[in-house]
């Protein structure tokens, strides 16, 4: 019985990785997303650069989560 606890450890150690890791690249796409919100706010860009550059910021986000 040991033997398949061992298999089912290991995977449950694999997603429960695998989550935190999501949720780390999710918190740095937040950040990043802020940071835009700041820059434009205090006019370095206009609104338009600024939505660029947030759906650049969330499709990088959800590619890199796509390859875990």
């Amino acid at each position: 019985m040991k033997e398949l606890d061992e298999p089912m450890e290991s995977f449950i150690i694999s997603v429960s990785l695998k989550n935190e890791i999501t949720k780390c690249i999710n918190g740095i796409g937040g950040i990043l997303n802020s940071l835009v919100d700041i820059l434009f706010e205090i006019n370095i860009i206009d609104s338009e650069t600024s939505l660029l550059i947030k759906v650049l910021i969330d499709g990088a986000v959800l590619g890199i989560i796509g390859l875990l």
